[in-house]
């Protein structure tokens, strides 16, 4: 589900932690998500797009959740 948030980042020479200290969002969060542990909520979806910029569906094509 964050494949295309870690190419983001990578591309922009950021971390997963940078973009959770944005978000005000803890980093094991991020790495609960990306274990398939936690669900990407909708209001993280929403964050996360704000910060990069880049449109929710877009970062998030396969989103197919309700939250």
């Amino acid at each position: 589900m964050l494949d295309n948030v870690d190419k983001i980042l990578k591309m922009r020479d950021r971390t997963p932690a940078w973009l959770c200290r944005q978000a005000g969002v803890h980093r094991c969060n991020y790495s609960l998500i990306k274990k398939g542990q936690q669900k990407l909520s909708n209001n993280l979806m929403d964050k996360f797009s704000k910060i990069l910029g880049i449109n929710k569906d877009v970062l998030f094509p396969n989103n197919n959740q309700e939250s």
